[in-house]
C-alpha cells in the first residue's frame, strides 16, 4: 500500500461489487470522443444529483443505483431496458438516444435547441435528452433534474 491507503494492485472482488441489473439506472452515453468529453461529465453531474436526491428521499422507495454507461454496453444488455434509464446526447452521437427517441414522446422542445423525450404518465421508465450546443445539453439536464 501507498501512503494513501490505496494497493498497487487491488483485488476487484474487494473494491467492486457489481450491483444486480435489477437495481441499476443507467445514465447512458455516448461511445463517440464528442460524447466522453462533454456527454460523460454531465451524466455524472446527473448522477450526483441522483445519489443526493436518494439520500434525502423516504427511504420506504427502493433505491437504484445510478451508472454511467456506454450506449453500446447498455443496447446489448436487453436485461435492462425494462429498467428505467436515462440516455444523454444526441440520436447521431447516441445509439441509446436513438432508440428510444423512437419509442417515447417528447415532453419538452425547444425548437433547434433541445429536446427531452419521456413519458409523462410513467408507464415507460426510460428517457433521453439532448441539445444542440454545450450550454443547450447543460439546459437539457437542468430541465431534466
Amino acid at each position: 500500500m501507498d501512503e494513501s491507503g490505496c494497493s498497487d494492485n487491488p483485488n476487484p472482488d474487494e473494491v467492486f461489487d457489481e450491483p444486480d441489473g435489477e437495481t441499476i439506472l443507467p445514465i447512458v452515453v455516448g461511445a463517440e470522443l464528442r460524447a466522453e468529453l462533454v456527454h460523460r461529465p454531465l451524466a455524472y453531474r446527473l448522477r450526483e444529483r441522483m445519489l443526493h436526491w436518494q439520500d434525502h428521499c423516504n427511504e420506504s422507495i427502493p433505491l437504484l443505483v445510478p451508472v454511467v454507461c456506454c450506449d453500446l454496453w447498455y443496447l446489448n444488455q436487453t436485461e435492462l431496458h425494462v429498467q428505467p434509464a436515462v440516455s444523454i446526447g444526441e440520436p447521431n452521437m447516441n445509439a441509446a438516444t436513438a432508440f428510444m427517441a423512437r419509442h417515447l414522446p417528447i415532453a419538452f422542445v425547444m425548437e433547434q435547441v433541445l429536446q427531452v423525450h419521456l413519458d409523462i404518465e410513467f408507464v415507460d421508465l426510460r428517457s433521453c435528452l439532448w441539445g444542440v450546443s454545450h450550454n443547450a445539453m447543460v439546459s437539457a439536464v437542468d430541465l431534466f433534474c
